[in-house]
């Protein structure tokens, strides 16, 4: 990650997007480890940003989107 390009939003939308639909569900069960949560509606509280991450949340979050393959999951909904 980047650090001199902090992202604007912490929303991570645009990852989500990026990643097969067959691994979603994988992929929502991570980052709710990465985040520390167990509920669901937290978990999309945090997608649409929200609810603000600290940053090792922030490390973590990216770190489970490159195991996915997705380099830069920051931004908010895609059209």
């Amino acid at each position: 990650m980047d650090f001199n390009n902090t992202p604007l939003t912490t929303a991570f939308n645009k990852g989500m997007a990026e990643v097969a639909s067959g691994k979603k569900r994988a992929l929502t069960d991570d980052l709710k480890k990465a985040l520390g949560i167990k509920a669901r509606q937290t978990l999309y509280q945090y997608r649409d940003g929200k609810q603000q991450m600290s940053v090792p949340q922030m490390f973590a979050v990216w770190q489970t989107f490159a195991r996915y393959g997705v380099a830069d999951p920051w931004g908010g909904k895609v059209q």
